[in-house]
């Protein structure tokens, strides 16, 4: 990369120019003109260290030599303004060795002929040196990139349900102990509970609820030490003009109903169980961090209107 991508400002052919410079380096000098142990070292020589021009072999011609000083300026506004310059280069550099002392320079190409072979070369730098570099860059930084962390490589899975219809918006308690779930398996959406690894489960809200299945939100959580099952529902509250957003609790062994945090879209919990963070279902989806016992959030953060911050965590 030249130093103005790595510092991630626009690029034009000048980066090209760069990378080509890089090329002719290494095949006359046997090694990469910026070198590190690291993509992060490389990036670094790149921005901060010239070449070691003492690599070069010592029979390349001193124009070769300018040439390349131009291709690896750092400063693009100093860097030689068209490839087709470099090919005029190597050509004279190339007839100056290979004709007698006596014999003078060659005579220039007509205007004509020059502007025809940059106009060639732009187009050979094009279709292939910079596609050549691109898979090169892509293969190095492959190579160099940290794995990906894959939390369920090497998993086993087990089926939990088997119910008629479908099962949506499971939910896992901490401790994994139980599993809970919204289906249709009874006619209207439910909220249904089960221990892991006993195949049975309960209808905990055995059609109470109008409307629990909201795929756009986190319809179902358990609270951090298991005790309470979130629901989201919307329900009718005329002090409110009618349907609004609300976050439900109830145990997940079975028992009362009852609101937990009236006006929540959805929520979540910090890890150790000591903050809230929620959202009503307001202009901006606004976020809302509070003390588990408080309930009377501080807002942080509230997108453009049309706009949703779904799914906090």
């Amino acid at each position: 990369m030249s130093p103005e991508q790595a510092r991630g400002e626009p690029v034009d052919k000048r980066t090209d120019i760069w990378a080509f410079g890089c090329v002719l380096y290494e095949l006359l000098a046997g090694r990469r003109a910026f070198r590190g142990a690291s993509v992060a070292e490389t990036c670094a020589a790149v921005l901060e260290r010239s070449p070691d021009w003492a690599a070069l072999p010592a029979a390349t011609p001193a124009s070769i030599v300018r040439l390349l000083q131009r291709c690896l300026e750092k400063d693009a506004r100093r860097r030689l303004r068209d490839i087709g310059d470099a090919r005029l280069e190597i050509e004279e550099a190339l007839a100056a060795s290979a004709s007698p002392a006596s014999a003078g320079r060659l005579p220039a190409k007509p205007a004509a002929g020059r502007r025809a072979s940059r106009r060639r070369l732009a187009w050979i730098s094009a279709a292939v040196v910079v596609p050549a570099l691109a898979a090169l860059a892509a293969w190095q930084l492959q190579r160099a990139a940290p794995r990906p962390l894959n939390p369920l490589e090497g998993a086993t899975y087990t089926r939990l349900t088997d119910f008629t219809g479908a099962e949506h918006h499971a939910a896992i308690s901490r401790d994994g102990r139980f599993v809970a779930f919204l289906s249709e398996r009874d006619g209207p959406w439910d909220a249904w509970v089960g221990q892991i690894g006993t195949g049975e489960f309960q209808n905990l809200t055995k059609g109470s609820i109008r409307e629990l299945r909201n795929p756009a939100v986190r319809t179902l959580a358990f609270s951090p030490d298991g005790s309470l099952l979130t629901l989201w529902s919307r329900v009718v509250d005329p002090a409110l003009g009618g349907l609004v957003d609300g976050g439900w609790a109830i145990p997940p062994l079975g028992g009362q109903l009852r609101p937990y945090l009236p006006g929540v879209a959805e929520l979540d919990w910090s890890p150790d169980g000591t903050r809230i963070v929620y959202h009503p279902s307001t202009a901006g989806d606004p976020i809302f961090v509070t003390d588990s016992s408080e309930k009377t959030g501080r807002r942080i953060h509230v997108a453009r209107e049309g706009a949703h911050c779904h799914f906090p965590v």
